[in-house]
């Protein structure tokens, strides 16, 4: 309980840094050449606004380097995609083929491109020469999307080399205000999500209350066995219901004004809690407690605890990608943070079922307990095939 709160405070406190899709990123000595910062689906009408601030391009070239006339080419595409694999797909063949994005033969008509390539200043005869060239004031870009431009659209960074041996970084803040008619700040493929949730949460309520029922039913009138699983079970059921409300009307929100700070705490807050007893009930009925025996040994108890941690990182990593902008390096981290941990929480809920039908096997063996046992067996091979 002590973990929890304070992972309960932690996502308190860190959220209301964030939770926003009027996307702001900030970056210092980034030398990455190519990557995307942001993705958006505009319907016909919809609008592109970005400000670009402290923009800065250190250059740095060998002084047995010819130098060359030719500018470093920097600047932000909005370029438009058919997914958004597609998107990610054309960077990396980009990164690969060593060709420059913004170069005219790869442009679409639909794309719209912020060029802040400057002119390279005097040489310099130090060992390394550095150039830097930096923008005094903010650049400003504001376009409409055209009725016929309509589709998915990927905010790219772009910097080409004009020579091999050259090594360059940028600093840059950048805000990026994408929105469709109304205004509406989520993105074309996103705008039902408020609605779909509402639904998911009635039918969810719905779900707890029968389930309810059943066990209130069931225990009233004794024509089953209920346990504290099932109680337990209820509670999972209940708070998936309230994070699938609050998740609606924190895209609700987000729609409206772009920002949501409080109903995103709450959102997590649920999120997380549902996440950690997802796994801690299939532990628990994989196990076999409450069903089969009352008690955890020290194996199950330590299982739970590490598949408990896990969670929690999970669930932070997971909080951190969605209020981060794909563009900044910590998103990769964590989003690969999250896939992991993912694949040892999923392996980990398999030892107690793996033990379980062990046991089940060999107090099969032992004579007055076969029936009993193999009927138990069967049940939980049953589970292991659901899961």
């Amino acid at each position: 309980m002590q973990l929890l709160f304070i992972l309960l405070l932690f996502f308190t406190l860190y959220i209301q840094h964030v939770s926003s899709l009027i996307h702001k990123l900030h970056l210092k000595n980034e030398d990455r050449s190519l990557f995307k910062i942001e993705s958006f689906g505009f319907n016909g009408g919809g609008s592109i606004n970005i400000t670009i601030s402290d923009f800065a391009l250190n250059e740095y070239e060998h002084v047995n380097t010819s130098i060359t006339a030719n500018p470093t080419k920097v600047g932000f595409l909005m370029r438009k995609a058919r997914t958004e694999t597609t998107a990610q797909q054309d960077i990396e063949n980009f990164i690969e083929n060593n060709e420059c994005m913004l170069d005219s033969k790869f442009h679409h008509r639909d794309d719209l491109l912020i060029d802040l390539t400057l002119s390279p200043p005097a040489s310099s005869d130090s060992l390394n020469l550095v150039k830097k060239n930096s923008f005094p004031r903010s650049v400003v870009k504001s376009h409409r999307i055209k009725p016929k431009a309509s589709g998915f659209y990927n905010l790219v960074f772009v910097r080409c080399h004009p020579i091999e041996n050259h090594y360059a970084t940028v600093s840059f803040s950048i805000t990026a205000d994408f929105h469709n008619i109304g205004p509406n700040y989520l993105s074309a493929g996103d705008m039902p999500l408020p609605a779909i949730y509402m639904v998911f949460f009635v039918l969810f309520g719905i779900a707890t209350f029968a389930w309810c029922y059943i066990l209130h039913q069931a225990s009233k009138n004794g024509t089953a066995s209920v346990y504290s699983i099932h109680y337990i079970m209820a509670t999972l059921v209940a708070i998936k219901a309230l994070s699938l409300l609050f998740e609606s009307i924190r895209f609700h929100y987000i729609a409206l004004v772009g920002v949501t700070e409080l109903w995103s705490v709450i959102y997590y807050i649920f999120t997380t809690v549902k996440g950690v007893m997802l796994f801690i009930v299939i532990l628990l009925i994989g196990s076999g407690w409450s069903l089969m025996k009352g008690y955890l040994n020290d194996r199950e108890k330590m299982v739970i605890l590490v598949v408990l941690v896990m969670q929690v990182i999970n669930n932070v990593a997971m909080v951190i990608i969605d209020e981060t902008a794909p563009g900044s390096k910590t998103w990769l981290l964590w989003r690969d943070a999250l896939h992991i941990v993912d694949i040892l929480c999923c392996c980990a809920i398999l030892f107690p079922v793996l033990w379980s039908i062990r046991h089940l096997r060999q107090a099969a063996e032992v004579d007055g307990k076969a029936a009993e046992a193999k009927m138990k067996l069967e049940i939980f091979r049953r589970f292991c095939k659901y899961i």
